[in-house]
This record gives C-alpha cells, structure tokens and sequence, in this order.
C-alpha cells in the first residue's frame, strides 16, 4: 500500500466519527437540458442502451429499432457528438435492449427481446464496436421487458426477460461463453394480469440478485398496477415473493427503477406510470430487509418509459421519463431532495412518441446526459445537461476524475457478509479496499478494476487478504476511481 493511500486512510478515519459518508467530488448545481439533437436510427425506435462499445472510454449509443427488427450502433465521436448509425439485424420486432458483458472479455455485448419471434438474440463485440451475426434463445410469447445481469454469482451476465403474453419471465443463464441456456420461466400473471417490464436488485442481505416485475389488470371496467417481487435462490433460481399493489390507475405501470433513492444504503423500487388521475411515480422504500413499505406517489408529470441518473450532481439518483402516449413529445425530469421525495417536474421536448430512455454522461463534462428513442420521429434524441463542459475533447484516455460515491453497506452490522454499493458517474478504475481502524490494510475486494458508469455492488465476508476472519469492531471501505474518493464505516460482528 502506497503512503498517499495509507495517510488518505488515516485522515477520513480520523473524520469518520460526525460524518456517515465523505465523498469528494465537485458541486451540486441543479441540472437543465439543451435542446436535443436528434439522429437517425432505423424505423420504429423503440429502446436505447448506454456503453463504450469500441473501448476508447467514450460512451456509445445502442437502439432497438422494432419494424425492421434491427439494433443501430452509433458510436461517439469523442465530444458527446454520435457518428452515423450501423445496422445489425436481430429478431422479429424487439421492443428492449441491453448492453452487458457475455462472452468474458472486456467489450460489452448486445443482448435484444425480440416481441414477435419470442426469442432474444446476443450480438457479440468484436472488440471495435462492430457485431457479428445474432444468436437466437427461445424465451416466451412476447417477450418485452429484458435485464442483463450476473443472476447466479459466477460473474457472467445472464438475462432474464418478461413474457408479456405467457405471463411469466424466463431465465437464461449464460454458459461462460456468450451462450445461453434457460434455466425456466416463473408465473407472473393472474386473472386479466400481464407482466411487462421488470428490473434486478440485491433488496435483502444476501450477494444475489432479486429481481421486480411490473404487471397490469385489466378488465373492461378496471385498471390496476402491481410489482411482483422474486427473491434469488443463489443459484439464479428465484422463488415467489409478495405482490404489492400500486393502485388503480386509468393506464398502466410502466418501467420499475431499482436505486437507494433516500440515501439509507438499501434498494428501493420506483415505478413510473399513471395513478390517482395524474402521471405519477410510485415509490416503494425499502424497510431494510427486503420488506418494502407502502407506495407513495410523487407527481412526475409523465407515466413512460425512466431512467435514473444524478442530474444534479448531489449523489443521489433522480428520475427522467418519457411521455408516452398519444400527442407525447417530451421527456420530464424530477430531482431527488434526498430523502425520496422530488422536486416539481421539468419538461423537454424531444418529438413525436418518446420511448425508452438510458442517462450518462456523453461528453465527459461531469453531469449527466439523456437519450431517448424516439419513435415518431426514427431517432435518438440526445438532451445534454447545459453545464459548462469541463471534460476532454478528442478520442483517447478518458478523463480521470469521476464522481464516485459509496452507499451505507447492508446489512450492518453484519456477520455473514455485507454488500457494498457504489456509483460511477462515469467509466473508470476502480479500487475498494477495507482498513481497520489504525489505517491498517486489511482487505482489497476490487484492485484498479474497469468499471462503466453507474451503480455497482461488491462483497465482503468479513475476512482479510490472506482468508483469516477479522475481530469484531469497526472498519472503513474506501473506493477511489481517479481523482475521487467515498468510504462508509462498518460494522463486523463474530
């Protein structure tokens, strides 16, 4: 361990007494969006992801373009501007998109549900941006919402998608490789019930991944919406959890956020949709144990499609959706005060039929930008946060100050093990290590790590480098990722 790393230690140690969390990063001006620029994809743009697709640390754009059944990959030109679109064809109409790591190498993939054709096709990185040809799984009828996500803890992504019209999702566990292999599908329908999106989140103390389905009743009289929750096996099995419902509702819930909204270092759930005669977004709170309280709506002036990014440089998650719907031609954003509760909505308009969005920053200035598929009109629309630019110009290294910050570990205390999330607001490397209270080196859980922005989660069990279980007492965790810095302090119990 370095002495810079060391003294670094000690001094937060010493601070760490009247604060819970010390984060260095830049200022929390509130955020505004430029007119978006608009560009061409293929017909019916329904999705959009977010990734460095060809490895030079800028952010890329991925969208799903359902009538041709295609996916368009427009690549950044190195100042948040994006290049032509290149086409690749995937299945039948596909209404979702990810963009996740598949194969095991450091070039993160395509991964597409395809509404028509009932499958999902994995397009896979040749390491320049550009894709070969598709590979196809069977999942059910009309597949929609799709995740991309380690669901079995072997360090591979796996999908998981929702099967609008079977009522169910299916699991598709990833062989190493880039292949898949479906695990089963799990029932999430009832009477006039259909699923159709859902998300992944560690909701309870374990390292695995549960997963949230949206689902929507409907009947000629009335309308409903419900999450569903699935606690993971840790096998990437996952039994049946409680149904919560939203509410009645005049439309449909739309897309589930899985983000520590108010700050307490576990994982809540907000749905955007449409409730109480008004767009509004439900917020489910964690109680901390997986458990999660009653909903409480949050005015957000649309019920589409969101997507959460730090918008305001506070650290903490803020929401933007999109208006779908007839006569719909903008995307509203609300700002999280930090306790869950939000700001009122902003609008900005994008053109004809807004869909799904995805949040980064695209011009590595240090704020958050928005894209959003924009149906109506055959495009992306890329809002970008009207911050003065304070990033780099030119392809080449990225720039080598992202915000970081850590989030409160759960559980804590903790015997068995604790997870341990932290946010990117961009791609960078990524060190987590533990100390004990002297400054002392105990345990490094993530060593110069590539990480892509956003939230991520490790896992400590409570033993040091060389395997032997530490005493009971209080540690630091302490992530840096360029110039930037965040430790919590926790709690081991024997």
């Amino acid at each position: 361990m370095g002495r810079e790393t060391l003294f670094r230690a000690r001094a937060i140690i010493l601070c760490m007494a009247p604060l819970a969390l010390l984060t260095i990063a830049g200022d929390g001006a509130a955020v505004l969006f430029n007119t978006p620029v608009h560009y061409a994809v293929g017909v019916d743009s329904r999705d959009v992801a977010v990734g460095d697709l060809n490895g030079d640390g800028w952010i890329d754009l991925a969208v799903a373009n359902e009538t041709p059944g295609t996916v368009s990959v427009l690549l950044n030109d190195c100042d948040g501007t994006f290049g032509p679109a290149s086409l690749y064809t995937v299945g039948v109409a596909p209404l979702a998109i990810e963009i996740a790591r598949m194969d095991g190498d450091i070039y993160p993939d395509i991964v597409t549900s395809n509404s028509s054709s009932n499958d999902v096709s994995v397009l896979l990185n040749d390491g320049d941006g550009t894709f070969g040809a598709p590979a196809d799984y069977p999942v059910g009828l009309m597949p929609a919402g799709i995740i991309a996500e380690d669901l079995n803890g072997d360090g591979a992504s796996d999908v998981a998608v929702v099967n609008h019209n079977s009522g169910s999702f299916t699991v598709l566990l990833n062989n190493g490789d880039g292949t898949l292999t479906s695990s089963g599908s799990y029932s999430a329908s009832g009477a006039y019930i259909k699923p159709s999106w859902l998300a992944a989140g560690r909701f309870d103390a374990d390292e695995y991944l549960d997963i949230v389905v949206v689902k929507n009743y409907r009947n000629l009289y009335f309308t409903a919406s419900y999450v569903q929750l699935f606690r993971n096996d840790g096998s990437g099995g996952f039994v049946t959890g409680p149904t919560i419902a939203i509410g009645a509702t005049s439309g449909t819930a739309t897309t589930p956020l899985t983000e520590d909204f108010d700050g307490d270092g576990d994982v809540d759930i907000a749905v955007s949709g449409f409730a109480e005669n008004s767009y509004k977004l439900a917020m489910l709170l964690n109680n901390g144990d997986g458990t999660f309280a009653d909903p409480v709506l949050h005015y957000a002036g649309a019920g589409g499609r969101a997507s959460c990014g730090d918008f305001d440089f506070d650290h903490d998650p803020d929401v933007a959706i999109s208006t779908e719907g007839v006569s719909a031609s903008s995307f509203t954003y609300i700002l999280n005060n930090g306790d869950a509760t939000f700001t009122s909505a902003l609008s900005v308009h994008v053109g004809d039929d807004p869909m799904g969005q995805a949040s980064a920053d695209f011009d590595q200035d240090g704020d958050w930008d928005i894209a959003v598929a924009v149906l109506g009109e055959n495009s992306v629309a890329v809002a970008m946060s009207n911050e003065d630019p304070t990033g780099v110009d030119g392809c080449g290294p990225a720039d080598p100050g992202p915000a970081v910050r850590l989030h409160q570990n759960r559980p804590n205390p903790f015997g068995a093990g604790t997870a341990l999330a932290f946010n990117l607001l961009r791609p960078s490397r990524v060190t987590l290590r533990v100390y004990d209270s002297a400054g002392r080196l105990l345990r490094t859980l993530l060593d110069d790590e590539a990480r892509g922005a956003g939230q991520h989660e490790a896992f400590w069990d409570g033993s040091d480098d060389a395997g032997r279980e530490v005493v009971s007492g209080v540690y630091l965790c302490l992530v840096e990722a360029g110039g930037s810095a965040s430790a919590r302090k926790v709690v081991y119990i024997r």
